[in-house]
C-alpha cells in the first residue's frame, strides 16, 4: 500500500507558519495533493510506481523519492526528507525539520530516474514496463 499525505495549515502554529511561507507539511491522513501550473498532482489517485528511499522513516537522514504516474500519463516525484537532508527547512531561529514536495517530472526525467536505480530488479522490470522501447541489448 502506498504512503500519501495530507498537508496541514494551522494559523498562527509552526505548521501554519511554514504552509504560509509555501512549505509543505505532511501528516498521516494519507492523501497528498498539489497544483502546480493548473496540474494537480494526488499520489493518492495516481499510481505509485517506483519508490527509493535511503534510513528508517522519522530519521532526520532519512530521504524518499517516490516516482508515480497520473491516470492521464503525467509523472511526478514524490519528495521526502528529514532535518539532515536536502528537504530540510527552517522553522525558527535555527531549527529545522524535515519537509515533503511534489515535483513535475518528463518522460525522459522518468526514465533516468528509473535507470540510476536499475540494479533494483523492482526499478529494471518498470523501466521495461514503461519504457521498453528505449532499452537494446548491449
Amino acid at each position: 500500500m502506498a504512503t500519501t499525505w495530507r498537508w496541514l495549515a494551522v494559523e498562527g502554529h509552526r505548521l501554519g507558519r511554514l504552509a504560509a511561507a509555501g512549505h509543505t507539511i505532511k501528516t498521516e491522513a494519507n492523501d497528498m495533493i498539489k497544483v502546480i501550473d493548473g496540474k494537480r498532482y494526488n499520489t493518492d489517485t495516481a499510481e505509485e510506481v517506483y519508490s527509493h528511499y535511503t534510513g528508517q522513516y522519522g530519521d532526520f537522514d532519512y530521504r524518499e523519492k517516490t516516482l508515480y504516474r497520473t491516470k492521464a500519463g503525467a509523472w511526478f516525484i514524490y519528495h521526502a526528507g528529514g532535518a539532515l537532508t536536502d528537504m530540510a527547512v527552517v522553522t525558527s531561529g535555527n531549527d529545522r525539520t524535515g519537509s515533503t514536495a511534489i515535483e513535475p517530472v518528463s518522460d525522459d526525467q522518468a526514465y533516468a530516474f528509473l535507470e540510476r536505480h536499475s540494479a533494483d530488479d523492482e526499478a529494471l522490470a518498470v523501466l521495461e514496463r514503461y519504457f521498453g522501447d528505449r532499452i537494446q541489448d548491449a
